[in-house]
């Protein structure tokens, strides 16, 4: 069985995705209003049509919001997180889960502290096509490190095969 996997790292100014499909990838990006309400309705409906439009199986992997020291941005990034997941659901994903940015750097990089440098470095040497399609956006980086998670919580889950997927070509929507 061939699965969509979408990786999403949302933030207060704008949402990125990489969709991933066998060895084809998209990556969609939305900027976000200013206002609260309406980023949670911006969000809820991207999420709901990036799944809608995408064949099926579908599985969606969105990057938690961390507790820090950024508590004010934290509690948008809450509201916006909550948004994308119950549009996921409602869109019908066969599969959701919150990924915190520990957890999915700690299993595509090896270290669930790496920064942004690691990040780049890793996509280049390993999905060097999604990294030059990103060209520089870290937001895009980001989703790119929590599909690549996502498809690796699939493979131990044995929803998809250990061989055979690689990714080559990619498009901006």
């Amino acid at each position: 069985m061939n699965w969509t996997i979408v990786g999403i790292d949302p933030s207060a100014r704008k949402l990125a995705a990489v969709v991933s499909l066998l060895d084809d990838f998209e990556i969609v990006k939305r900027s976000m209003p200013v206002d609260i309400t309406d980023r949670c309705a911006v969000s809820y409906r991207w999420m709901r049509q990036i799944v809608r439009d995408s064949p099926r199986p579908v599985a969606v992997f969105i990057e938690s919001p961390f507790a820090g020291k950024f508590r004010g941005s934290g509690m948008v990034l809450a509201k916006i997180h909550g948004a994308m997941l119950a549009g996921a659901s409602v869109a019908g994903a066969d599969y959701v889960a919150p990924v915190p940015p520990s957890a999915w750097k700690s299993k595509v990089l090896g270290n669930g502290n790496a920064g942004k440098p690691a990040i780049a470095r890793h996509l280049r040497k390993y999905w060097r096509e999604l990294f030059e399609e990103a060209d520089g956006d870290q937001d895009v980086l980001d989703a790119g490190g929590v599909n690549r998670y996502g498809r690796e919580i699939l493979r131990m889950r044995k929803l998809i095969p250990r061989q055979g997927v690689t990714i080559r070509r990619g498009r901006k929507r």
